[in-house]
C-alpha cells in the first residue's frame, strides 16, 4: 500500500481530502519513484532505507518523479510538523499530568473507539489456523 496511487492519493488526498502526512508501515517501501508518486511522504522506520536524499535526487535526474511531487510532499510533512508543535520547541513534561487519570481516560476513549472487529470468512486473517470450507 506504501506505492498504491489509488489508496494514498485518489481516495485519501482527493477524495477524504486528507492533508497530513502519509507515512509507509515499518519496512513497508520498497522503491522510490513509485512510493513518492503514489503520494507516501515518509519512510518508517528511519533513517530511511529507499527514500533516502541520493535516491530520491536521482529519482528527479531521471525524470521518474517530479519537482512538484517532491514539494507536496514536503509541504504536508511540514504541515503535520506544525500542527503537532514539532517546531515550537523542546516539549516540557509535566510528571503530574502524564499517565494522570484524565490521559488513561483518553487512552481507553481512544482505544476503544479504535477497535476493528474482522469475521474470519475465507482464511482471510492469518492469525488462525482454522479453515473454513465455503458450502456449495
Amino acid at each position: 500500500a506504501s506505492a498504491n496511487h489509488y489508496l494514498l492519493t485518489d481516495v485519501l488526498k482527493q477524495g477524504w481530502g486528507f492533508d497530513g502526512m502519509v507515512m509507509s508501515d515499518w519496512g513497508g517501501v520498497h522503491g522510490v519513484a513509485d512510493t513518492l508518486n503514489a503520494g507516501n511522504d515518509l519512510e518508517m522506520p528511519g533513517p530511511p532505507r529507499m527514500l533516502t536524499p541520493e535516491n530520491v535526487k536521482m529519482a528527479l535526474q531521471n525524470g521518474q518523479t517530479t519537482p512538484a511531487v517532491i514539494d507536496d510532499s514536503v509541504r504536508r510533512t511540514l504541515r503535520t510538523m506544525l500542527r503537532t508543535g514539532l517546531l515550537d520547541g523542546p516539549w516540557k513534561t509535566d510528571p503530574n499530568v502524564v499517565n494522570s487519570p484524565e490521559h488513561q481516560k483518553l487512552t481507553r476513549e481512544v482505544a476503544e473507539q479504535g477497535i476493528v472487529l474482522l469475521k474470519n470468512r475465507a482464511i482471510f486473517c492469518p492469525w488462525t489456523r482454522r479453515r473454513f470450507i465455503p458450502s456449495r
